[in-house]
């Protein structure tokens, strides 16, 4: 987990009623926002120094093995999610930068799309999902150098997080509790884009969404 200017630390869960940490990484200045763990790695999202990668092989003692960080004096690292070989950074005040991170040591920059207050993201298959200060924004991701919007369900209040699971997206939402989205195909549609359809609001403050991918007709 990591937490502020308190760095990294390494908990061991095995025993639930008993956690233990069993390591930590914390430099100078660290301001740490989020974290991604894949295989051997942890990811850190720093809000001043960008993309921190640190080598976790050894429990006891994690290693900082290099930085990425966008020659942008505004840069405000907030969320990030690792897949395959990429990594995808989530600047509230600039967009979504996407690094290759096939060499841990030499990260580097591949693709940029501007973004404004995006809060979180989740990166599933093709798509990723961004909560955003206006709404979930959905991003075709399959060209990595050149990530492009494809749909937007606006709303009236601040998504602060965002997981997908199947064919479901769920987000937390200021004053309005958790919404569910819910992801289908048209293959009959002749239109491309995405639409979003309120299908459900409960009382107790879950909103159930449909997000009708539309994709257009080859026949």
């Amino acid at each position: 987990m990591v937490y502020g200017d308190n760095g990294l630390k390494i908990i061991n869960i095995s025993n639930a009623t008993n956690p233990i940490e069993v390591g930590e990484f914390n430099p100078d200045y660290l301001d740490a926002r989020d974290i991604f763990v894949s295989g051997l790695y942890a990811y850190i999202i720093d809000t001043n120094d960008g993309l921190i990668i640190v080598s976790i092989s050894d429990l006891s003692n994690p290693v900082e093995v290099s930085r990425f960080r966008e020659e942008n004096e505004n840069f405000a690292g907030k969320s990030l999610w690792v897949s395959r070989s990429l990594a995808y950074i989530m600047d509230r005040l600039n967009g979504l930068y996407i690094i290759d991170i096939s060499d841990p040591a030499t990260p580097k920059q591949v693709g940029f799309l501007q973004i404004f207050a995006g809060k979180d993201i989740h990166v599933s298959g093709l798509y990723a999902y961004v909560a955003m200060s206006s709404g979930l924004g959905v991003i075709d991701i399959s060209n990595s150098t050149n990530p492009i919007e494809v749909g937007k369900f606006d709303t009236d209040k601040i998504i602060q997080g965002v997981y997908v699971d199947g064919d479901y997206v769920y987000s937390a939402c200021n004053g309005e509790g958790l919404q569910i989205f819910h992801i289908s195909d048209d293959e009959d549609s002749s239109i491309s884009g995405y639409s979003a359809i309120l299908l459900l609001s409960a009382m107790v403050g879950i909103s159930v969404i449909l997000i009708h991918k539309r994709q257009k007709n080859n026949r």
